[in-house]
């Protein structure tokens, strides 16, 4: 009937409560964070790059990754854009009884714009540097700073800067980012700092300090020996993101491996006991690094080093066959692969030489030659010394005469008889002379042969010509066969270019004439000497390999 019911509720009385607020602090911990370059292991000539990492305790941070970027990416924005660095020219660890190490132990880098912009050594690579000598460190354990006249740089520890111990005017504001370094208290600790100045940064002599950047330094360039290494220390952390935390800085390494040289050098003859002149050797040196010169990685001179294939130095007074190399200088090492290593001939003397001599044993016709060079003149040797004789092809060992030719003259002569052979054109007259100069017992003795058109043919029976044995392929790439008309057991000896002995054997031919098969295909490419032993003679044939 619209009539409400109502029930009564008994409200119990609270005491009052006056609330007040009042102010707090919030106090937030500085972060220790160290920051420390990557270790780098790099080959002399490459740019040097430090990666530098940030190590501090994670706990808490829920986006480490993006916590992480932000301090990398403040520190890299105070850094210059090149990659510029600081070098320690010429380092040596103790600097007037001080250990420098010890010094630059736990600092950290940075320089003025107008050090990097007027001061840097640029070198290839895109690597500029700045160039810290040793004595900017002279005075620094007494002074805290130096200022070398002859250069002026000098190093100066951060925290002097901002407190004014350092004779300048002003104290920079308007730094990297135009951040707020050295207003007021910023914060940041700069007793680690080491910094670079020129002489022209004063404003008492018209310059200012104004802009500083981050920079990295490092002790060397040079390959040093193992275990020795070069030092790399950070750029210093003055973003103004730093002033959240307690920085230390740490010290890596930097090893540095050798760059690689290819050397070629010429070949040389001299007689035993005479002194070797270097300038003699042709030499070719490529693949320096830095923009160097032979002058620069030499600077006394090529220093060169004659072994034989046994590793045997070279000594006066000995004679044979000798590689010409080279000691390997500061920061390279020589590639053995791609060079090539000229040979030392060194011709025996004395009384009991004799001379070798040449002889014409016949001429071949081969009308179908496409060089129009008609005639092959079969030349003979005979070395009756016990030891091989070098003469270079030149004015004592030379084709002379009016015929064309093509062909190569032997320059080493070992004992016993060799043949070669000259394609060359005698016709209307022409004539062919091989000319031969040799020592005989305490002087020289020269021999010629002539060839021509009318010279004894090789199919006339002639006596004298060497059909004893003949060799073909040449040149081989496999199997070499020997065709023996000798009806005897000979000795068959194969050298190298170098007198290496490759193969010792027998052939035999008593139910001859037959046919030897020696295989070369495992044999480097190459000049070979095949000296065939008979009971009467010595035969020596020249084999190329490829």
């Amino acid at each position: 009937d619209g009539t409400a019911n109502c029930s009564t509720t008994k409200v119990t009385e609270l005491p009052e409560y006056i609330v007040t607020f009042k102010n707090g602090s919030l106090s937030v911990a500085k972060k220790d964070l160290t920051i420390i370059p990557e270790p780098v292991v790099t080959t002399y000539g490459e740019a040097i790059i430090l990666d530098l990492n940030y190590n501090y305790d994670t706990t808490g941070i829920s986006n480490n990754t993006d916590f992480l970027a932000n301090i990398s990416e403040a520190h890299n924005t105070t850094f210059f854009k090149d990659n510029t660095l600081a070098l320690i020219n010429r380092f040596v660890a103790v600097v007037n009884g001080e250990n420098l190490l010890d010094l630059l132990d736990g600092g950290s880098w940075m320089a003025t714009e107008n050090t990097i912009s007027n001061r840097f050594v640029a070198v290839v690579n895109e690597m500029d540097l700045i160039d810290v000598e040793v004595e900017d460190f002279a005075n620094y354990f007494e002074n805290r700073f130096v200022a070398v006249v002859n250069r002026f740089v000098a190093v100066v520890n951060g925290e002097d800067l901002l407190t004014g111990e350092v004779a300048f005017e002003n104290r920079f504001v308007a730094v990297v980012n135009e951040g707020d370094l050295g207003v007021g208290d910023d914060g940041n600790d700069y007793s680690r700092v080491f910094a670079l100045l020129n002489a022209d940064d004063d404003s008492e002599t018209g310059g200012s300090v104004s802009t500083f950047y981050s920079l990295n330094l490092i002790t060397g360039l040079d390959v040093t020996p193992e275990p020795e290494v070069h030092y790399s220390y950070p750029g210093a952390y003055f973003a103004p993101i730093g002033a959240n935390f307690n920085i230390t800085y740490d010290s890596s390494t930097i090893m540095v491996n050798p760059a690689t040289l290819t050397v070629e050098t010429g070949d040389l003859i001299i007689d035993q006991g005479s002194i070797i002149d270097t300038s003699l050797i042709s030499t070719t040196i490529e693949g320096y690094k830095y923009d160097e010169t032979q002058d620069d990685v030499f600077p006394e001179g090529i220093s060169y080093i004659f072994e034989d294939a046994n590793g045997v130095e070279y000594t006066e007074g000995a004679s044979g066959v000798y590689f010409i190399r080279i000691e390997e200088p500061q920061n390279y090492t020589i590639s053995e692969d791609d060079s090539q290593f000229g040979v030392l001939y060194v011709n025996p003397t004395g009384n009991n030489l004799r001379k070798i001599r040449t002889y014409l044993d016949c001429v071949e016709e081969n009308f179908s030659d496409p060089d129009g060079l008609f005639y092959i003149a079969n030349y003979r040797y005979e070395n009756p010394n016990d030891e091989t004789i070098y003469i270079a092809v030149g004015p004592e060992n030379q084709l002379t005469g009016t015929a064309p030719y093509l062909g190569e003259l032997p320059f080493i002569f070992l004992p016993g008889e060799g043949i070669f052979q000259i394609r060359f054109d005698g016709s209307d007259g022409k004539i062919l002379k091989w000319e031969l100069t040799s020592r005989n017992s305490t002087h020289k003795s020269s021999t010629t042969s002539s060839a021509n058109a009318n010279s004894n043919k090789c199919d006339s029976g002639i006596a004298g010509t060497s059909i004893s044995f003949v060799l073909y392929p040449n040149p081989v790439s496999g199997l070499l066969y020997i065709d023996q008309n000798v009806s005897e057991v000979v000795t068959l000896d194969i050298f190298d270019f170098y007198g290496i002995l490759y193969l010792n054997t027998t052939l035999d031919g008593r139910n001859g004439p037959i046919t030897h098969e020696i295989n070369m295909a495992g044999y480097p490419e190459g000049m070979y000497f095949i000296r065939i032993t008979t009971k009467d003679d010595v035969h020596v044939y020249t084999v190329v390999k490829d």
